[in-house]
């Protein structure tokens, strides 16, 4: 039997949708060294307005997340960058 609407776990649920749907969104197709770096700061952006949220869960969630996105952009920053370096060392 499904919850009713105006439940704890009916709001949950659907902070959880709202959640998993805007995670799962990817962004269009990626090119470019820098490609990736590009696309998860789009998503990262996208994303600001959630850290706003009055539900101090799921900002802490978002804000977490916003971490681990800023974790990924530094470390593909560096990867694309180490790999320019490298093709550029192998050119000359």
């Amino acid at each position: 039997m499904p919850p009713a609407h105006n439940t704890p776990y009916a709001t949950h649920a659907k902070e959880c949708q709202r959640l998993v749907g805007a995670l799962a969104r990817g962004g269009n197709a990626v090119w470019g060294e820098h490609g990736l770096v590009h696309a998860l700061e789009a998503k990262r952006q996208t994303l600001k307005p959630v850290l706003a949220e009055k539900d101090s869960r799921v900002r802490r969630f978002w804000e977490e997340y916003d971490g681990y996105l800023q974790s990924m952009i530094a470390s593909e920053k560096d990867r694309a960058d180490e790999f320019l370096l490298l093709r550029k060392k192998s050119i000359h």
